[in-house]
């Protein structure tokens, strides 16, 4: 995966390049955290064609791979595809193998999680389950073009809270791939193969699976994703995402809800503005994505987990912090599913890294989950967030009945209530605060100036 590379990645122009793997990898090997996983019960391998035609037509993979072809035979070809586009790609000679692998390790991540008897059983901490592989000796034997990147990381609970569960730390990135089959257009996005699209089909093609739960909370929204599973019931797709023209890929309307058998079975919350943070993404998690997930009762949970939502990856404008995304991870744990996580975007690698390994130790079983009640008690969520959640819900309010229930409800309106109550409180103490830093010296200010307009006692001013 680290011998797809674009020229430009020499130059650190391109975001979407080699060193986003490493940089979380060395990081989490700092921290401890690669210690405590199985790196070890699944061993990474590039997905077969047949996998990747469970999800793309034949002619994405012919096209992919004859550009690929090209791209080697002609390294000048290196910068085809518009890479630096909104939508655009780069191939290079390792584009499909490194595509390939990614789709691969997702798969055999989701299978052994899925397996009556993990070998991560007996081995992990305190006898949790979960399912890894892929450091650099793992890669090096197994296909040294694609360098000593870690494929897949495993979390692997320790305590009862999280369920089987592991990270795939895979590149190039999915979720973008599948939505244009127009001839030329297959891969965007820096997207070649949907990874978690292609494993979500497998387990269920496997028999492991009949429904399969997506969240993706990528800041782009998964528009391959949504088209491939546009008319299924089997496979839930949830998305956060930013919304708005000229913001890529400009897809997933809260009125986009699937068609046919898939009709309600694919919900979009877009944010319209930047700057949403942990108290948006966790109100969305309780209040809109969490009682539908129950209701749809998947047997695997995917997460497309793209971290440009991240605050500090001036990708997205967002503001979600690294202990955001691990409660967003625990909350996903309390469904008691296996549970998938693969990389997709995030480009501050140092940023992206912090946020993974929080997750990591979410999936650990290091991070307590905050019920809804918990989250309203600190949470302020802004209006324009509210806004764009009670219409979700309304929406999709039609094809899930938990969503229309008294007690949900009754959660709903509590927890906007408890929001407004603590943003107004917030409000007040800032004005209190302004006024002790700018009190004393605006007041020393104000009679200094007073007294200099006194006449004195010879009638001339001080």
């Amino acid at each position: 995966m680290l011998a797809h590379e674009h020229i430009p990645h020499l130059q650190k122009k391109h975001p979407e390049k080699p060193s986003r793997i490493t940089t979380i990898h060395q990081h989490l090997r700092e921290l401890g955290l690669l210690a405590r996983c199985d790196c070890e019960s699944v061993r990474p391998r590039p997905a077969t064609e047949r996998e990747i035609l469970l999800v793309h037509s034949a002619e994405h993979f012919a096209e992919v791979q004859a550009i690929t072809a090209q791209v080697a035979s002609a390294p000048s070809n290196r910068e085809l595809r518009e890479p630096d586009g909104p939508g655009g790609i780069y191939y290079s000679p390792a584009s499909l193998n490194a595509a390939q692998l990614a789709a691969g390790c997702v798969i055999e991540m989701c299978h052994a999680l899925l397996a009556p008897n993990t070998r991560a059983s007996s081995e992990s901490e305190a006898g949790a389950h979960g399912a890894a592989s892929g450091d650099s000796a793992d890669l090096d034997a197994g296909d040294r073009a694609n360098g000593p990147a870690v494929a897949v990381d495993a979390g692997c609970a320790p305590r009862a809270c999280m369920p089987p569960c592991a990270l795939a730390l895979v590149r190039p990135p999915g979720h973008h791939a599948g939505y244009d089959d127009t001839p030329g257009h297959r891969a965007e996005g820096f997207c070649f193969f949907n990874s978690v699209a292609i494993a979500a089909r497998a387990a269920i093609a496997s028999g492991r699976a009949s429904r399969v739960l997506i969240v993706d909370y990528d800041v782009h929204h998964g528009n391959g994703t949504e088209r491939l599973f546009w008319e299924a019931d089997d496979v839930l797709f949830m998305s956060v995402h930013r919304y708005g023209r000229n913001f890529y890929p400009e897809t997933g309307a809260i009125e986009d809800v699937g068609e046919g058998a898939g009709l309600g079975f694919t919900v979009n919350l877009p944010w319209l503005q930047t700057g949403c943070g942990d108290a948006e993404y966790l109100a969305a998690c309780h209040l809109l994505l969490l009682p539908i997930a129950r209701a749809f009762d998947p047997q695997l949970v995917l997460v497309s987990a793209g971290f440009d939502a991240a605050d500090g990856d001036v990708q997205g404008g967002m503001r979600v912090t690294a202990d955001g995304f691990a409660q967003m991870t625990s909350a996903l744990g309390t469904l008691g599913r296996p549970l998938a996580l693969a990389l997709e975007g995030g480009y501050n690698q140092d940023v992206t890294a912090r946020c993974v390994a929080q997750v990591m130790r979410a999936l650990l079983g290091d991070v307590a989950p905050l019920g809804a009640l918990d989250v309203a008690a600190s949470s302020s969520v802004c209006a324009h967030a509210e806004a764009q959640l009670r219409a979700a819900i309304d929406a999709h309010a039609a094809y899930w009945p938990c969503l229309r229930t008294d007690a949900h409800i009754a959660l709903v309106e509590h927890f906007f209530d408890r929001s407004r109550r603590n943003a107004s409180a917030q409000r007040a103490s800032q004005r209190v605060t302004v006024r002790a830093q700018h009190g004393g010296s605006g007041g020393a200010a104000k009679r200094q100036r007073s007294a200099a307009g006194r006449p004195s006692k010879d009638g001339t001013s001080k």
